[in-house]
């Protein structure tokens, strides 16, 4: 069973910058990180080895309904939307991401869970669900007539 990291500084800062990203209470968010979390289990060994400096360098958290695999289709579950963390390499983004990007060195991959503030062990922002459609219609906008302009 992993560590209960919700008590820790790191952790703290963590829930509250995904509280006021997706503007829920800072307590759902500690209660679905909590290893005796029962919807959402693998969220604290998610969070551990990523604090550990295991794994992907990045953690992504959403809150949305889940998908359930049936055969070959995607389904959404009949719930209500909850917090999870992912990798990203298996669960579409639906609306809003919120990452965080460990920046530590190879040799020294975990990150301090004293640290109450950002640091630059850790960087983070959000993702929106069509990001690439908004990156579209900034370079249409901001950069297309400046292109224009130039031949």
């Amino acid at each position: 069973m992993s560590k209960d990291l919700t008590l820790t500084k790191r952790v703290k800062w963590m829930i509250s910058v995904i509280a006021e990203s997706f503007n829920i209470k800072e307590a759902i968010i500690e209660e679905a990180l909590k290893p005796d979390n029962h919807i959402t289990p693998k969220n604290a060994i998610l969070l551990q080895d990523w604090l550990e400096g295991k794994g992907s360098k990045a953690l992504l958290c959403y809150y949305q309904i889940q998908d359930l695999s049936i055969g070959d289709e995607i389904k959404e579950a009949n719930a209500d939307p909850s917090i999870f963390l992912t990798n990203g390499e298996n669960e579409r983004l639906k609306d809003k991401s919120i990452y965080f990007i460990r920046q530590t060195d190879d040799k020294k991959p975990q990150i301090a869970l004293d640290v109450e503030v950002n640091d630059p062990q850790v960087t983070y922002g959000e993702l929106s669900a069509n990001c690439l459609v908004q990156l579209h219609k900034f370079m249409d906008y901001y950069y297309e007539p400046m292109i224009n302009q130039m031949e």
